[in-house]
C-alpha cells in the first residue's frame, strides 16, 4: 500500500512540474519612453511616458500597443489627438496635459476605463461629453 501511495504521489509531482514548466510566463515591459521601443513587441507593453521629448504630433505607434494601461504625453506640442485613441480599451489613465491640443476628440468620451484623465494647459476652449466615464 505505501508502495502504491509513494507511486501516485511521485508521478502527482512529476506532472504537477511538468505542467508549471509548460506555461512560461512572459515578463511584460512597464514603462517605454521613447517611441522607437514602441515598435518592438507592442502587444507587450503596458505603460507608455512620453512626456517632455520635444514631440509636435500623436504617435500613432501607441495605436498598436493596446495592453497599455497607462499613457502620459505631457509638456509635448502636440495638437490634436486622433478618434483612433479609443481603441485603447485597457487605458485607466491619460495624461496629454501641457500640450497645444486645440480640440480634444469626442472619442475619449467613450473610454470607460479611464480613472484619471489630465487635460490642463491645452488651448481648447471646450470639451466634448464625458458623462460615461464614471470611473473618473
Amino acid at each position: 500500500m505505501k508502495v502504491v501511495l509513494a507511486f501516485i504521489v511521485t508521478i502527482f509531482g512529476l506532472v504537477h512540474i511538468s505542467n508549471a514548466q509548460e506555461t512560461p510566463v512572459k515578463p511584460k515591459r512597464k514603462d517605454v519612453r521613447n517611441v522607437e521601443d514602441l515598435k518592438q513587441n507592442p502587444l507587450e507593453i503596458t505603460s507608455v511616458n512620453l512626456s517632455r521629448r520635444k514631440l509636435t504630433e500623436f504617435p500613432m505607434e501607441v495605436l498598436k500597443c493596446t495592453n497599455i494601461t497607462e499613457l502620459s504625453l505631457s509638456q509635448n506640442e502636440i495638437s490634436s489627438i486622433p478618434n483612433e485613441i479609443s481603441s485603447l480599451t485597457k487605458l485607466r489613465r491619460l495624461i496629454l496635459s501641457e500640450n497645444k491640443i486645440f480640440s480634444f476628440t469626442e472619442s475619449i468620451g467613450s473610454m470607460i476605463e479611464l480613472e484619471k484623465l489630465a487635460l490642463s494647459k491645452n488651448t481648447a476652449k471646450e470639451l466634448h461629453d464625458l458623462k460615461n466615464l464614471r470611473k473618473l
